[in-house]
């Protein structure tokens, strides 16, 4: 739960520096704005990419040696230790999560928005 604070920290570093630099550069540089369905594409594939890394990082702790020269581990169940991998690992895929959604969020929500009927 902790490592989530990282994807909203990611969210609110990230949107300005989109907004402001890098979705103009990206505009200018390919001659018109950056469309919604250019920032949803990189949005899912960025979301895609921190699942990957989370994976990764799976595979690597389970490859990790156990750290059995402590006692026991004081936030896991007993007789159960800790992994030689630092949790702070799972920063990575919270914060690729989080700039996705950065991406993907405000175009989904203009989607519903528009494709949904005038009364309801």
């Amino acid at each position: 739960v902790f490592f989530m604070l990282f994807n909203a920290l990611a969210a609110i570093i990230f949107t300005p520096i989109f907004e402001a630099a890098l979705f103009p550069a990206l505009g200018r540089a390919q001659g018109s704005p950056i469309r919604p369905g250019q920032k949803l594409v990189a949005g899912l594939l960025l979301a895609g990419l921190g699942n990957v890394a989370a994976a990764a990082l799976e595979m690597r702790r389970r490859a990790a040696p156990l750290m059995c020269s402590e006692a026991v581990s004081e936030c896991a169940p007993a007789g159960i230790h800790m992994r030689d991998l630092s949790a702070f690992w799972m920063i990575l895929p919270n914060v690729l999560v989080g700039v996705a959604e950065i991406l993907v969020s405000p175009c989904m929500y203009a989607f519903a928005f528009e494709a949904a009927p005038p009364r309801i």
